[in-house]
């Protein structure tokens, strides 16, 4: 009789299902996606990754990048609150990434301060290979940038070489002071360069949009743009069976992988999440065990919860739950105005507003709840009046 606990000698499976990056085994699919990456890559053309929050951007854009085999930084702007941290990012990672590069500093000095007026670079070469410092010569966030990224140019160009350069989070120059100017410094470069490929990610997908097509921004059109949308239910289907094989030696039940999709629509960071629950367990799950562990989280998640929707308008909210409650349309017809009070105006303002948020997305005309944690939040505070 085939046994359904787990071997006790059998590894943590965490490392499958985690709650940061997904690499090596925890990859799962997303085949297209990185094959559109690394020919842009190999093309160097630059990519803009745009998707909702937690859908693994970063994962995907860092396994693509490591498979080219190319030198790369990530710059991650996450805590870039002024200019001045973009700049120290720029710089630190155009240090490590001539040093990726150079082998001989005297002909990168020469090159450098010969061509640009506002860097002046200082190279040493000890135990650890090439140590480049840079004195930034202009008060100028954006000319100093402007002048990193041409350097870098100039020694790539000079050696016959590629580096990437990925910026996540990169929003966050969208909403600086000197955020148009530092746009224009990176767009100077990077659509003359055939040596630096950019990638950019984020996790507002409406700054993101303002920045990139909108004619009057620096950045218009200057990146091919892939839309990550979730992983298909056979990936993960396939996925899971595969995890479920390694742990209990079985796959699992047809109604447990349904229960698995339904609950957490396929959204990567919830998949994750739930999973390393329930295999943390020694037995196989069933279909109830499985909703009785995400209720037990999204229960634990309602502080969470209640402080995000805190944040948005009474009709915002009121749209977001009845769109919870299976409602995905019709919003503006008569019999809804009439049952709400709303106008129709400030209920498409409304919904426009919840999309631009990513709190909800729009397919076919009818709308759906994005987080599947804060619809199932919904749904259980409306049947339990908390």
């Amino acid at each position: 009789m085939l046994s359904t606990e787990r071997d006790i000698n059998m590894p943590n499976f965490d490392e499958y299902f985690p709650l940061g990056l997904a690499t090596g085994k925890a990859f799962c699919n997303r085949v297209e996606a990185r094959k559109t990456i690394l020919r842009n890559i190999d093309s160097c053309k630059h990519t803009l990754l745009s998707s909702p929050r937690r859908y693994g951007k970063s994962s995907l854009a860092e396994k693509a990048i490591k498979e080219s085999q190319f030198p790369f930084e990530k710059i991650d702007l996450f805590v870039a609150k002024d200019a001045k941290v973009v700049e120290h990012c720029i710089v630190k990672s155009v240090r490590r990434l001539i040093g990726k590069v150079v082998s001989t500093p005297e002909q990168i000095f020469h090159l450098i301060k010969d061509t640009l007026k506002h860097l002046r670079p200082k190279v040493e070469v000890g135990t650890s290979g090439v140590n480049v410092e840079f004195e930034l010569l202009s008060p100028d966030v954006a000319v100093n940038i402007l002048e990193l990224l041409s350097a870098l140019d100039l020694i790539l160009k000079k050696k016959n070489a590629k580096t990437i350069l990925f910026f996540d989070e990169f929003q966050q120059i969208g909403q600086l002071g000197k955020g148009m100017s530092i746009e224009g410094s990176i767009r100077h470069v990077a659509e003359a360069t055939k040596n630096i490929v950019f990638i950019f990610s984020g996790s507002n997908r409406h700054l993101l949009t303002t920045m990139f097509d909108d004619s009057n921004r620096p950045l218009y059109k200057l990146c091919d743009q892939i839309d990550i949308e979730r992983i298909s239910e056979k990936d993960y289907t396939d996925f899971l069976n595969h995890v479920a094989n390694k742990a209990w030696k079985q796959n699992l039940s047809d109604s447990a992988l349904e229960r698995i999709i339904f609950v957490t629509q396929r959204h990567p960071y919830y998949m994750n999440v739930l999973c390393s629950k329930l295999w943390a367990a020694d037995n196989i799950p069933t279909s109830k065990e499985i909703q009785n562990v995400w209720q037990k989280y999204v229960l634990s998640e309602r502080s969470r919860t209640i402080s995000e929707l805190d944040r948005l308008s009474n009709i915002q909210y009121h749209l977001i739950t009845d769109i919870a409650r299976g409602q995905s349309k019709d919003f503006t017809s008569r019999e809804y105005l009439s049952k709400t009070g709303f106008l129709s105006s400030t209920v498409t303002k409304s919904l426009s507003q919840l999309e631009k948020k990513d709190y909800i997305y729009k397919c076919n005309n009818e709308y759906f709840v994005i987080d599947p944690l804060i619809k199932s939040s919904l749904q259980y505070f409306l049947d339990n009046g908390t």
